[in-house]
């Protein structure tokens, strides 16, 4: 039973002024619609997920100021390059609007826990982020894209389904989309960090030591470094070369 359904038992049954409390009853609820469609501030906002993954996509209805001691990082995307999906970290003192598709990582605990006091909330509309021919989405509810342009975030993947099937896309997520039709080997996106100038690759990690050797770009393990694009998994990291 939902805490508007109760509501509406416990005034159903008063046998007296009935009628008024009922109608008082409508004009909250409608009241209440009317609120939630209109951007306001609140005393404290909360979000809570258990992450199934130490990379995964966010969009938020509240203002998200970035603080040193969080224990998560958000990301804005910055551009695709290749195979390489960029973002870089919003840096300390940034305020995050309400309604930004990001990128979030978290190590450690995959329970996640974002509390903001004294911040607005949005709880509408939500704002795309175009680089290019590419723009990174959001959704505060569930959302079906049938776009074959649309990558999702997996593990540490930018990914796009193969199987001509839709994307669905969970509420308080995001996707990226291109403009541009892309061809049937654009499978997946490496996700990289640009931080201080650096570019960073995070497409295979691993803390198995027999996990450790030669993958190609899709993550297939190789016995050998090969042409192209290879990525060496070592007690150190990952690292990728490329061979002529």
């Amino acid at each position: 039973m939902t805490d508007t359904y109760k509501i509406y038992d416990a005034l159903r049954k008063c046998k007296i002024w009935r009628g008024r409390i009922f109608l008082l009853f409508l004009i909250f609820i409608f009241a209440a619609k009317q609120g939630a469609s209109q951007n306001f501030h609140t005393t404290k906002a909360r979000y809570t997920r258990v992450m199934e993954n130490e990379w995964e996509s966010i969009c938020l209805p509240f203002n998200v100021d970035i603080r040193s001691n969080d224990d998560f990082t958000l990301y804005k995307f910055h551009l695709v390059d290749g195979d390489k999906a960029i973002f870089e970290p919003y840096p300390v003192g940034t305020v995050v609007l309400a309604g930004t598709p990001c990128l979030i990582h978290k190590e450690g605990s995959l329970h996640l826990s974002i509390v903001r006091d004294d911040t607005d909330v949005h709880p509408i509309e939500t704002n795309d982020y175009h680089i290019g021919a590419w723009a990174m989405k959001g959704t505060y509810g569930k959302k079906t894209v049938n776009d074959n342009n649309s990558f999702y975030v997996s593990r540490n993947y930018v990914c796009r389904k193969q199987d001509g099937s839709s994307l669905t896309v969970k509420p308080f997520n995001a996707w990226l989309e291109c403009e541009y039709p892309q061809s049937s080997d654009a499978k997946m996106l490496q996700i990289s960090i640009l931080e201080n100038g650096t570019l960073s690759v995070h497409g295979i990690t691993s803390d198995n030591i027999s996990d450790y050797g030669i993958y190609n770009i899709v993550g297939h393990r190789t016995q050998s470094l090969r042409k192209g694009i290879n990525i060496i998994v070592s007690d150190k990291g990952a690292k990728k070369i490329f061979i002529k």
